[in-house]
């Protein structure tokens, strides 16, 4: 190419070819090599006034460094007393925008078109910069249609020390991501935002948000998703638009995994062994479209959010000023929305919302009305929360709304508006739509005013309270219907033979309630004990599943199901420790009522329900904290003596007729048995004492060896009814019991 000069007068300026708010672009000849050039002139004094002077600056110095096939070039750059003259590459054939008003490129070319944008943006973020607007108005075809990525007025580079975090508010309306239009810190993945409008727009024919203001696309941009595609679109681009239009930045798909979707290896296997001179000619030969006013509209709204004055389209010949209208509603919107500052300073305190981001992931659409506020998740766009604030008003004499506080699914994006432009609506079964000209204000979770924090914590607690009844986790045992909530920390128990067992988020206790009906043959502390287990089991089995469920969604589940009825006891002991509990088994399936309470801002927690706590002590508890939840306790009654149970693990419990206690132990669990006898009352026992056996027969209180002197006979019995077990089983053999105890010296 030669040499560029660095003096101003070695330029012969030629035609205008665009001007902006304070920069003008003109065609050029560099006299000392006879090349043809743009010159993009910056007034310095308008763009101090703008306030724009440091922007220009960097866009000086991101440019100059620059060197990619890709990117247009920017030869040199000169400054005198009142301009900075940009001297860069002329792009003969225009902009992608130009070139395609008025047909549309196949998937092909598309695909061509994208991989050579793709490999520009490689390159700036591997130099740490994000261009923040790839629209088709940025990116130029050269006289060999090669594309190229120009305009830097709005790139910036992400330094360590800055923490990586931008939040100017800039761009392409059209074009913008959902994180940059609600003010939010963003980074490279702005960028493949960027190229998912840019493919949507070359293959549908209009961008992806298609709107006839600013605001009213910025709130689309942020709320809802866009457009359908037209089901002529291959599922292959539909995919990679998709995957590259998540409003959430980090799930979007990486750059360096666009060139592997299916999209670009079927139609861009080939072009890749093209010489990358030869750039996209066929596009010459795009077949003319008729476009719809209504797509004309759309591809012809490039309106920036900015304060560069001088977009890429004034970078090719041919190109008219921007419109003054279109220059109008820029302004307007600077008013309507002030940009933050560009840079957070290190010594800045920045004050934050008290609550994480809400999340309404696997919620249902509901709807529930307080005093002041309606309170709705709505269905589309899918788990969007949505809060209308009402008043009464004397003059239609009914409640009316006059505020809305929409927050995205990911709690991250909120906007706010008035319907009816400030007189309010009548309350209906849906919230008020969206205004047409847009919303009032959007904002992102990290610069939301305080002013407006009691309406995203108000919103953040109706959800928490949907989700604390909401079962993520469905799970059988042998005794109930356990359901772990979607907080982690809520948990209800519904046994099969009547009652629950309830955990909520306010505390570690587990609270039992039995129904005056129960047929439960069970203790209380068990009932307690069981429901930890079963707690802890669904904890593991979600922590399990969380792993598994990276890329494929399993919640909620259901684990298991109701096993059949067991056989009630053909002799059932009663007195006044155990009446409430012993029964016939005889019961039918309870379907437990978990309906969304109503909710209030001022809701405090009913009291709290007779509650069981765990014995530390009790050798029955000890040995069911490592026992199978689906196997079965055995259970007899013994005329003289009472009734006898063998758990989980081959432990035997004997309840007495006076009320005491004694387990005996099985090898595994330690040697001997333990005994407590019944309190005075009838209704505990007390701390149980461990004996040796033979061992201790000295020290045994004479109660406790009257009753070792049953249990062969006891063991006999528990054999008798259930029969011998294989020692595979998890349950001890009730034999072996029987004759440990028959090797032992009693006292007749």
């Amino acid at each position: 190419m030669g040499y560029y000069s660095k003096q101003i007068e070695d330029y012969e300026f030629g035609e205008q070819l665009g001007k902006g708010g304070f920069a003008t672009v003109f065609k050029a000849r560099c006299l000392t090599n006879y090349q043809d050039v743009a010159i993009k002139m910056i007034d310095k004094t308008l763009a101090t006034e703008k306030q724009m002077w440091n922007r220009v600056c960097e866009e000086v110095q991101i440019h100059s460094i620059l060197n990619h096939s890709s990117i247009l070039e920017l030869y040199t750059h000169i400054e005198d007393s009142e301009y900075v003259y940009l001297v860069l590459e002329l792009a003969h054939n225009g902009t992608l925008h130009k070139y395609f008003s008025d047909k549309t490129p196949n998937e092909f070319e598309a695909a061509t078109i994208l991989t050579q944008v793709v490999d520009g943006v490689k390159y700036l973020h591997s130099k740490n910069i994000m261009h923040r607007d790839l629209s088709m108005s940025n990116l130029l075809l050269t006289a060999s249609m090669h594309v190229k990525i120009a305009d830097f007025g709005l790139a910036t580079r992400l330094n360590d020390y800055m923490g990586n975090k931008h939040t100017t508010l800039c761009g392409t309306p059209n074009y913008i991501s959902p994180e940059v239009a609600s003010r939010s810190d963003h980074g490279l993945a702005t960028d493949i935002w960027g190229l998912g409008c840019l493919l949507y727009t070359l293959v549908v024919g209009r961008p992806p948000f298609d709107t006839n203001a600013v605001k009213a696309t910025l709130t689309q941009v942020v709320i809802r998703d866009y457009d359908p595609i037209p089901g002529h679109i291959s599922p292959e681009a539909c995919d990679l638009i998709k995957k590259m239009l998540c409003k959430i930045p980090h799930e979007r798909i990486r750059l360096d995994e666009i060139d592997d979707h299916p999209f670009i290896k079927r139609h861009c296997q080939v072009n890749r062994m093209i010489p990358i001179d030869s750039g996209i000619a066929t596009l010459s030969s795009s077949s003319k479209t008729t476009r719809s006013r209504s797509e004309e509209r759309s591809l012809k709204q490039h309106n920036r959010i900015t304060g560069i004055s001088v977009s890429s389209a004034s970078l090719y010949r041919g190109t008219s000023q921007m419109n003054i209208n279109q220059q109008h509603q820029i302004n307007s919107y600077h008013s309507y929305q002030r940009s933050i500052a560009q840079y957070n300073s290190p010594q800045q305190v920045i004050k934050v919302i008290e609550v994480p981001p809400l999340s309404t992931i696997r919620l249902q659409p509901t709807r529930h009305k307080t005093k002041s506020v309606i309170l709705s998740i709505i269905e589309d766009p899918i788990g969007e929360v949505v809060l209308e604030f009402l008043k009464y008003k004397s003059k239609y004499g009914e409640e009316r709304i006059f505020d809305v506080c929409r927050i995205s699914s990911d709690g991250l994006r909120i906007v706010l508006y008035q319907p009816n432009n400030g007189k309010g609506v009548k309350i209906q079964d849906r919230p008020p739509e969206l205004p047409t000209i847009g919303a009032d204000q959007i904002y992102s979770y990290e610069n939301l005013p305080e002013k407006h924090w009691r309406k995203y914590m108000y919103a953040h607690r109706f959800i928490q309270m949907v989700r604390a009844k909401t079962p993520k986790i469905t799970f059988y045992s042998n005794l109930a219907k356990c359901q772990l909530m979607e907080t982690l920390e809520d948990f209800e128990m519904f046994l099969y033979k009547g009652g629950k067992v309830t955990k909520n988020v306010s505390s570690s206790d587990f609270q039992l309630q039995l129904e005056s009906n129960s047929k439960i043959f069970t203790r209380e502390q068990e009932i307690v004990q069981h429901a930890h287990q079963c707690f802890q089991h669904c904890l593991k089995v979600e922590e399990t599943m969380s792993l598994m469920s990276l890329e494929f969604p399993c919640f909620p589940i259901i684990i298991g199901r109701r096993p059949a009825e067991q056989e009630s006891p053909k002799e059932i002991y009663t007195n006044n420790t155990f009446n409430n509990y012993i029964s016939s088994s005889q019961t039918p399936l309870r379907t437990p009522n978990i309906n969304m309470p109503s909710f209030s801002i001022d809701h405090t927690p009913s009291p709290p329900v007779k509650h069981t706590p765990l014995g530390l002590h009790n050798p029955r508890i000890i040995a069911q904290e490592t026992s199978p939840l689906n196997v079965q306790e055995k259970t007899v009654i013994i005329p003289g003596v009472g009734n006898v149970v063998q758990m989980f693990d081959g432990t035997v419990e004997i309840q007495y007729l006076d009320g005491s206690l004694i387990t005996v132990l099985t090898p595994e669990r330690g040697s001997g048995f333990f005994y407590s006898s019944s309190t005075s009352s009838g209704n505990k026992n007390t701390q149980p004492i461990h004996f040796n056996g033979i061992n201790d027969l000295n020290t045994m209180p004479k109660i406790v060896h009257e009753k070792f002197k049953q249990l062969p006979h006891v063991l006999q019995q528990l054999k008798n009814r259930f029969g011998g077990m294989t020692t595979s089983t998890p349950i001890q053999n009730p034999v072996l019991l029987s004759n440990r105890f028959n090797q032992m010296k009693f006292i007749r």
